[in-house]
């Protein structure tokens, strides 16, 4: 009988606050509730096994018992299918298990190992089993080149490893397990794949190929796929836990279990479709049938530990959740806090305490060791008592930021002050929990080109998520044809790619914190108009596969430039819009969106144009800008404008039709292009200033060096005359 192979791939689902939670309960990451075997620690490095050839990472061994660790005696075992379970260990290819969060793959992984009918199979005892881990390879010996190269693993990648299985498993070696994420086998929604370095040149770029695995590689092992319907209760000791955790730290605005399992499921898709398997050679296995008695399981567990069993460790009652869900999900930002949560505790004097495995284990002694208790629901509730420390923090300092919104978004978008005092007061009025808390915040900008619409919006992004990368942006124009629609929500089943995400939608399921952007939203066909009335009025949206999306914590921006022509004919000296102007863009905007859409934006922005004196204040703003640029690229070159020079660029970059964009091509044709050359050249070095004056009314980047190897003066006339007539082309566009 040849032995086969396990290879366990499982997605990430746990972030640094869960695995606190599953450290103090003792859950079965640290022993199996349901497994007679003693534990085992897989943990011996790679440079102290016998044969460096294969690329065994860890060695399995036997734990040393401790009574404090030990797993719960059971009276049976789980009532998996024999059928299934002799299909898996009979078969003669390594078995490639692929699951998602919380579908017990841990509790597959015990029962594969404990089950008599398997073993009487397999012949083959616990402690020889392998462990894989290669996206181990690089972290173990990071800071270790020499064990690394000793190792004889140092180039090691994925593939590599699958085909050493692939090809082990031919001659009946030992089984053999391998944990790892399946999301670094193939990228979500055609995203780019994490593993793509490590494979180099085998990664498939085909767009509807989802696997960056080489085909030959996978068709050497045989597919089990281990499911658990998201919409089932989760009969595990997390029933009680992670379910609060997602609420009350917002990391998750979806169900990870739900969103593990499409990927699951769209990878075996694609295997199927593809002839790369067959379904004969395809197991699927329910995650039920492993936990035959889950409130036994716990019974014998509590009893085992010393503590008492009550009814809250399986349930998990509304209350609660909507108290969790009332008190922490309101404001949008401080999921990103949470992560640092030990860092903001440390901030302040009284909770200054370094958190440690040893003082954890020591707490957790002290409280429940001796008494008992009831674990669970005691341990959420002081994790909430912290959560409540955080929150204080985070609102006290959030309220002073939003109280001056006005002055930090005034120094980025400037002329616009109507149009941020709208915004701020819209952001106060959701984070004070006063706004509808299903109707996302919505907003449409209207105004010339130039005036700070996008712009306005970035800084948005960046001020309420310190990241400006949180905004998601569409550009409606890719979206004039009906058919469009699919491709923001996903087509419904039966159509072509009916099983890839939309883009709207996906968007909205990974970042739920974000700004959405639709720029240009006049140019976008009615139906795909349409679709965004859900979104606005109760901040949800269904997908092409009739499940729901939630968008409450996103905030909805768009742009539009109808009636554009009205306000770049304003007689107001100041730029500002008067109240027929005002009236003349609205009718515009009647006129070409529906009512209904119109009626679900909560306020409506009219941009200023932009005066001459705004745009000598942008000149100021474009100069730091360009600093911070350069000190990005490590580049200590600092810039010094003298204010003639200021004074020339906003007079010759103002436009009353264009906005600010002409001034950023003039800076760019006027100083950055001679700039670059001196750099260049080596006339402006690192540590200097690169002076830009007004000489005879045209801007000169003087030279800090001379340079031997020049070029001649009929060179720089060229180069002198290449950059004027740009410029005066730009000004001819322009005029």
């Amino acid at each position: 009988m040849v032995s086969s192979h396990l290879v366990l791939s499982r997605t990430q689902s746990c972030h640094p606050l869960i695995s606190r939670f599953r450290h103090r309960l003792h859950t079965p990451s640290r022993h199996c509730a349901i497994a007679h075997c003693p534990i085992t620690r897989l943990s011996s490095p790679i440079a102290h096994h016998k044969n460096p050839r294969q690329p065994l990472v860890c060695q399995a061994r036997h734990h040393k018992r401790r009574d404090n660790w030990s797993s719960p005696p059971l009276a049976r075992l789980p009532s998996l299918p024999s059928a299934k379970m002799t299909v898996i260990s009979t078969s003669k290819k390594p078995i490639f298990c692929a699951t998602h969060p919380r579908a017990c793959s841990t509790a597959f992984e015990r029962v594969f190992m404990t089950r008599r009918d398997v073993l009487s199979c397999v012949h083959e005892p616990f402690g020889d089993a392998f462990y894989y881990g290669p996206e181990r390879l690089g972290a173990r010996y990071a800071d270790d080149v020499e064990a690394r190269e000793s190792s004889g693993f140092a180039n090691t990648t994925y593939a590599d490893v699958l085909q050493t299985i692939g090809e082990s498993s031919e001659g009946g070696a030992k089984r053999i397990f391998i944990k790892d994420i399946i999301h670094y086998l193939f990228p979500p929604s055609g995203a780019p794949a994490s593993i793509a370095p490590s494979l180099g040149g085998e990664k498939s770029f085909e767009p509807n190929n989802p696997t960056v695995i080489p085909v030959d590689i996978l068709r050497k092992f045989q597919f089990t796929f281990l499911i658990r319907h998201p919409r089932r209760s989760i009969p595990s000791y997390f029933r009680c836990t992670v379910p609060p955790l997602d609420k009350v730290t917002g990391f998750y605005n979806f169900d990870p279990a739900e969103a593990g399992y499409d990927e699951v499921r769209r990878f075996f898709d694609f295997l199927l479709k593809e002839g790369l398997i067959d379904r004969s050679n395809l197991t699927v296995i329910d995650a039920d049938d492993l936990l035959d008695d889950p409130e036994g399981i716990l019974r014998a567990y509590c009893k085992r530990v010393g503590l008492d069993f009550h009814d809250g460790m399986l349930n998990w009652s509304d209350e609660d959740t909507a108290f969790a869900q009332d008190k922490f999900a309101k404001w949008v930002g401080f999921h990103d806090d949470a992560l640092s949560s030990c860092n903001l505790r440390a901030r302040d004097p009284k909770h200054k305490k370094v958190f440690t495995r040893e003082s954890e284990d020591r707490e957790w002694n002290e409280k429940y060791g001796e008494k008992g208790a009831k674990v669970i629901r005691q341990t959420v509730e002081d994790n909430l008592a912290d959560y409540k420390y955080l929150k204080k923090f985070a609102l006290t300092t959030e309220k002073d930021k939003l109280l001056h919104m006005e002055k930090v978004l005034g120094k980025i978008v400037v002329g616009q002050k109507e149009a941020v005092k709208s915004v701020s007061n819209a952001i106060r009025l959701q984070r004070s929990g006063l706004a509808n808390p299903n109707q996302p915040p919505s907003f449409l900008f209207c105004g010339p080109s130039g005036t700070g619409k996008t712009l306005l919006t970035k800084a948005l992004a960046e001020f309420l998520f310190d990241d400006p990368k949180s905004m998601i942006r569409f550009d409606m124009s890719e979206y004039q044809e009906r058919h469009a629609l699919s491709r923001m929500i996903g087509a419904p089943p039966g159509y072509v790619g009916h099983d890839a995400g939309g883009q709207l939608t996906e968007a909205l399921r990974r970042k739920p914190f974000s700004i959405l952007l639709f720029d240009e939203v006049e140019k976008a066909a009615k139906e795909v108009l349409t679709v965004l009335l859900q979104l606005m009025d109760d901040g949800r949206i269904t997908d092409g596969q009739g499940r729901i999306v939630d968008a409450k914590n996103c905030i909805v921006v768009m742009t539009s430039n109808l009636g554009a022509e009205y306000l770049t004919q304003s007689t107001s000296p100041d730029g500002r819009v008067d109240a027929a102007t005002r009236e003349k863009v609205m009718n515009a905007l009647r006129g070409w969106f529906l009512p209904e859409f119109l009626n679900r934006i909560n306020s409506t922005v009219i941009f200023n144009r932009l005066t001459r004196r705004e745009i000598r204040n942008i000149v100021d703003i474009r100069i730091g800008e360009i600093q911070k640029r350069l000190a990005d690229n490590d580049r200590k070159v600092f810039i010094d404008v003298s204010e003639e020079a200021k004074d020339y660029l906003g007079d010759a970059g103002y436009s009353p039709a264009y906005g600010a964009r002409p001034l950023s091509r003039l800076i760019e044709k006027e100083v950055l292009n001679r700039l670059a050359i001196l750099i260049l050249r080596g006339q402006i070095r690192d540590g200097e200033n690169a002076r830009v004056e007004l000489i005879n009314d045209k801007i000169v980047v003087l030279p800090n060096h001379q340079d031997s190897e020049l070029p001649s003066e009929e060179d720089d006339e060229d180069m002198e005359d290449a950059i004027e007539e740009v410029a005066r082309d730009d000004e001819d566009l322009y005029n």
